[in-house]
Order: C-alpha cells, then structure tokens, then sequence
C-alpha cells in the first residue's frame, strides 16, 4: 500500500473519530448542521450514545463475572489445600 493511501485512510479515520466523539459528548452539535443533514446526524448521535451505553453495561457485566470466577475459583482451591473455612 503506498504511503498516500495509508495516509488519506488515517485522515479520514481520525475525522470520523472526532466526528463521533463531537456528536456523543455535545448535545448542540446536531442543531449547528446544515438542516439536510441534521436528521442524519440524529440518528447518529442515537446510535453512538445506544452502543456507548451497551459497552458499559457489557464492561460492567464482564468485570462482575470475572470477580465470580475468580471467587469461585478461590474457593475451589481452599477447598482442594484443606484451607476452607
């Protein structure tokens, strides 16, 4: 891949970064679009925050299951060793 094309895909990657970190975190940025583009945007914007919103609660969920096993897994070696309570 020549120099230019990795560099035009980075470019257009770090707007598009930027693009969706603006339309999460600013609530008017939607309404200082063009008005063609504003319902598009919208959607967007829903999209982004759902999906946000979606991760945390699978980071949340992953984080608990992983405190469970390796509670679990504690427990199972205390058990086995004779150091259970």
């Amino acid at each position: 891949m020549r120099f230019s094309t990795v560099l035009a895909i980075a470019t257009g990657a770090a707007a598009a970064f930027t693009a969706a970190k603006r339309l999460m975190d600013r609530d008017d940025a939607v309404e200082q679009l063009p008005e063609s583009l504003q319902q598009p945007a919208t959607r967007a914007q829903s999209f982004l925050v759902d999906s946000r919103r979606k991760l945390s609660q699978a980071m949340a969920d992953a984080h608990e299951e992983e405190a469970t096993a390796e509670d679990e897994l504690r427990q199972e070696f205390l058990r086995r060793t004779g150091r259970a309570n």
